[in-house]
């Protein structure tokens, strides 16, 4: 949908919910949301967007706001030969945000002769609150959420939180709240202490008012295997999750990623490339797919499927360290070292704090580049969260295995989350393996099988 960039998080909002109604329906596969978005704002001829989505028809739209009358025009189109399937305008107050939703939904149904079951007139879209300023800053949040970035995670905390305040009993917000520590905790922005117990106290609250909200039990899952290490409990909450929303693609995803930590890797890459086949414009999961190939030690196939998640999005800056990871496994140094400098200058990572550059120029010999980072670094995690995960790597890439279990000793004690996801993957570890201390820390965590 396109619409005026003051009301971009609305036109998402709706986007998103409909995604969410439509994939309920049997009988109608709907992409997920990235794939769904990725050509938002773009200039593309229908059959083309069809092939790569892997789908019949394409519904577009476009959202207008004047004062408090809103104005939503939709229409499908055939993807074989481009010809409209259907459209409509539908005009009302904003006040009726819920009911036109509702009724686009139903209209859609109707267009695609998709017979409905269960109760005649139940509606498609379902209310989490029928407050329209919960509503409008529950999706200013999911907008600054899906940055991704810690100063936008940070952001959407604010706008969950006053829709929080606006309406108590908001399971959607509680969810987001804690979808927003989860990230932030997952991709190293906070210490997990700090993130996981705000993301987890949020999943448990959504799923008081909700227990049937997939996205809540898809964090909660996340947060007893990153921060927990339950494994068991976790693989439960995973299952319920995609049981209630088998089309949710994250959810599929984080369980990828809890199989992944288990050693079960195969398992691991039948459920990543399921969440593939779900957001097949991903750059993430499509990116993790190349990912688990790596940790399975399949490096050229790695190799492969990195580089056609960056045809899906080439500043994507985590592909490009995974790819540098892949071709540093096989003794690629100089391509490793490519890879690496493009993914800091996407992510913003300055050249003398990357933990990548600095143990790959240890295993190239260039020792003096390598502690001179590394000096850089434990300088700046005084006063800065580095994992300490990070710091180990540099050590084995060098050679020292005495500090190398320091700094695993020291990301054991603050439950980093990388050291559950890298001690037992990456290749950089491979010359600590054989000693005793790897496998009483694997045991401490209980990864040992």
């Amino acid at each position: 949908m396109s619409q005026a960039k003051d009301y971009d998080y609305l036109c998402d909002g709706i986007s998103e919910t409909l995604i969410n109604a439509l994939t309920n329906i049997e009988g109608l596969w709907v992409p997920a949301r990235t794939s769904a978005f990725f050509f938002k704002g773009k200039t593309q001829d229908i059959r083309e967007i069809g092939q790569k989505l892997g789908v019949d028809n394409v519904l577009e739209g476009s959202v207008q706001v004047a004062g408090d009358n809103l104005r939503v025009t939709a229409r499908i189109s055939n993807v074989k030969d481009g010809r409209q399937v259907w459209s409509e305008i539908f005009n009302r107050k904003m006040a009726d945000i819920f009911a036109i939703q509702d009724d686009i939904a139903k209209a859609i149904i109707v267009a695609l002769r998709i017979k409905l079951l269960g109760e005649k007139g139940a509606p498609l879209v379902k209310n989490y609150t029928e407050n329209l300023e919960a509503y409008r800053l529950y999706l200013q949040g999911r907008n600054y959420w899906n940055k991704r970035d810690q100063a936008n995670l940070i952001r959407s905390i604010e706008y969950f939180e006053k829709a929080i305040e606006i309406d108590p009993n908001y399971a959607l917000a509680y969810a987001g709240l804690g979808d927003a520590y989860y990230i932030l905790g997952n991709n190293g922005f906070w210490l997990a202490e700090k993130a996981f117990p705000k993301a987890k106290a949020a999943a448990l609250k959504a799923l008081e008012i909700d227990d049937k909200l997939a996205e809540a039990h898809a964090t909660l899952a996340s947060v007893i295997t990153d921060y927990d290490w339950d494994f068991v409990t976790a693989e439960k909450e995973f299952k319920l999750a995609i049981e209630l929303n088998p089309a949710y693609a994250t959810a599929l995803q984080y369980y990828a990623y809890g199989l992944s930590n288990s050693g079960r890797r195969e398992e691991a890459m039948r459920e990543i490339r399921t969440s593939r086949d779900l957001d097949p414009l991903s750059p993430r999961i499509s990116a993790n797919v190349g990912l688990f190939l790596y940790y399975e030690r399949r490096y050229g196939q790695a190799i492969e499927e990195l580089n056609k998640a960056l045809e899906i999005d080439p500043s994507h800056a985590a592909t490009h360290a995974w790819l540098g990871w892949a071709y540093e496994a096989m003794g690629k140094y100089e391509e490793a070292v490519r890879c690496y400098l493009r993914a800091a200058e996407l992510s913003g990572m300055p050249k003398d704090l990357n933990p990548y550059l600095a143990s790959c120029y240890a295993l190239m010999g260039k020792q003096e580049e390598a502690r001179k980072i590394l000096n850089k670094i434990i300088e700046y995690s005084k006063g800065n969260y580095i994992p300490s995960v990070a710091i180990a790597w540099i050590f084995s890439a060098l050679g020292e295995k005495e500090q190398v279990f320091a700094w695993l000793e020291k990301a054991f004690r603050e439950r980093d989350p990388f050291l559950l996801m890298f001690v037992k993957t990456l290749h950089i570890f491979d010359p600590v393996r054989s000693d005793p201390r790897y496998a009483a820390l694997l045991r401490k965590i209980g990864l040992e099988k």
